[in-house]
């Protein structure tokens, strides 16, 4: 007689904890929110943006260079899939 052994196939399932997923999406959200509102402001030369421009002696252009890449960068810190534009900060948790 011959016997069939069968095979059992397991997949380890790498979780990620509810917690650190948390944690990471509520500092990314925060630090998006203070960028937005520093690149709006310059946009709009609110507050001492125009000021510590001028003080550098850089041209009051740079303003709106700076804060329209400032609204860019939020985009490419919230919006997933997008590994190779991130660079690298897509966290890794370990398990």
């Amino acid at each position: 007689m011959s016997t069939i052994i069968g095979a059992k196939t397991t997949a380890k399932v790498v979780t990620q904890h509810r917690g650190k997923m948390i944690a990471y999406w509520t500092v990314t959200l925060l630090l998006a929110i203070s960028i937005t509102l520093s690149g709006i402001g310059q946009l709009m030369r609110y507050g001492g943006n125009v000021d510590l421009v001028t003080d550098i002696g850089f041209p009051l252009y740079i303003t709106n260079i700076l804060g329209s890449w400032k609204l860019l960068g939020v985009v490419a810190i919230i919006v997933p899939g997008f590994p190779r534009l991130k660079n690298g900060l897509t966290p890794v948790f370990s398990s």
